[in-house]
């Protein structure tokens, strides 16, 4: 039986490439201390999500952060956590445990390594003990894991990556294993690429502009302890927290009071600065964060408390560390951006304007008591003349002369 002609004018039918599923889950970012966990998921998110410094052990708990993209649908709730150590008091402790829970909860796993600074490749023969620590670790929890090799800024030379990415393929079989930087944003793209395929099928959030579950007082507290830890030297930075005792909403206002925790009297003195100018500089960066934060004018004030040896506590640290991490709704204030005045400039303007009122009334005031006494003085004036001038005469009509 002969085929029909394809009738003229109409092009054959392609088929359509079906589009690819919507996937999503939750993914732990795990590494040694200060390998940049913080700054790939505010990279990835697109915004300021956790706190970042220099020093290490910077991240107290695990900060959820919703990364979504559209195409290819995909959602990850990635969970930034602790640097993984030999923990030395109680305080370490617990966040070993915070990192370890973030693992055992994950569909999949970013651990993250650096490049050596100065380090030539033929050097790159084996791992460092510490990130041997981590990988046994991430071993243990059993979950896909992509090897994210990060500050790939520092080689001038990329061909130096390649026994680094050799010596880490032959540690574990790793999903993928992506050189990056976080801090730069290079090839961060490529990362989530290779945990999307890890990833179940599905939807994690119906709501997309969900970002994270922290209440808002975690991150205003985030904010002050940003401040103290790159304001002040290295002993306060790992004995230092912040409790924020209220927090008001009054509309385009938030009236705000938070105490930083310290172990000696001699880091308080450090907080404080000398005539408390430490603690006001504090004070001024943190507000700054906080108003773009929250989109409104606020009102910090600080205390700074010696509560001594709290590290080694472990239900003060547990008390710490919970104090401002649970509520009962996941508010979008990280979402928020303000660009309204420094609140320094509107409270010494309003300050200003309230020292002319009260000027404005005082000058006033002495202006009408000079007026009242000048018409007393104008009266008794008219009273002498009067009598001077004696009494008047009257026509016999009852009227006065004119």
């Amino acid at each position: 039986m002969s085929s029909q002609p394809a009738e003229k004018g109409r092009r054959p039918r392609t088929s359509r490439p079906e589009a690819e599923p919507p996937r999503s889950g939750r993914c732990a970012l795990v590494g040694r201390p200060n390998v940049g966990k913080s700054t790939l998921l505010n990279t990835l998110l697109g915004q300021k999500l956790a706190i970042v410094a220099s020093k290490p052990q910077t991240t107290r708990t695990h900060i959820l952060g919703v990364y979504l993209s559209a195409d290819p649908p995909t959602q990850i709730a990635f969970l930034d956590t602790p640097g993984l150590h030999r923990p030395k008091n109680a305080l370490g402790r617990a966040l070993v445990e915070s990192a370890k829970g973030a693992l055992e909860g994950a569909d999949a796993v970013v651990m993250l390594v650096e490049v050596p600074a100065r380090r030539e490749s033929g050097d790159a023969k084996t791992p460092s003990a510490a990130d041997l620590e981590v990988l046994a670790t991430v071993k243990a929890a059993g979950r896909p894991t992509v090897l994210a090799l990060n500050k790939v800024d520092r080689l001038a030379d990329k061909t130096a990556l390649f026994p680094l990415l050799e010596m880490w393929s032959k540690q574990h079989d790793f999903v993928a294993l992506v050189p990056m930087s976080a801090r730069g944003g290079d090839n961060v793209e490529a990362l989530v690429k290779a945990l999307r395929g890890s990833l179940p099928e599905g939807r994690l959030y119906d709501d997309d502009d969900f970002v994270t579950d922290r209440p808002e007082r975690f991150f205003v507290a985030e904010l002050v302890r940003e401040q103290v830890i790159q304001k002040t030297r290295q002993e306060v930075p790992h004995s230092v927290a912040v409790l924020v005792d209220s927090f008001t909403d009054e509309g385009r206002l938030a009236r705000i009071d938070a105490t930083v925790l310290v172990e000696k009297d001699s880091q308080k003195k450090i907080v404080i600065g000398a005539g408390g100018a430490m603690l006001k500089a504090i004070g001024t960066g943190a507000r700054a964060g906080i108003e773009s934060l929250l989109g409104k004018q606020v009102m910090l004030r600080l205390w700074v408390k010696v509560v001594p040896d709290w590290t080694d506590v472990e239900s003060r640290v547990r008390e710490v560390l919970r104090s401002d991490a649970v509520s009962s709704s996941a508010p979008r204030a990280a979402t928020k951006r303000n660009d309204a005045p420094r609140t320094d400039a509107r409270r010494d303007t309003a300050t200003r304007d309230d020292t002319k009122r009260h000027v404005t009334k005082r000058d006033d005031a002495k202006h009408t008591d000079a007026k009242r006494d000048n018409t007393k003085r104008d009266d008794a004036k008219r009273v002498e003349a009067k009598h001077a001038a004696g009494p008047r005469k009257t026509d016999t009509r009852g009227r006065r002369p004119s």
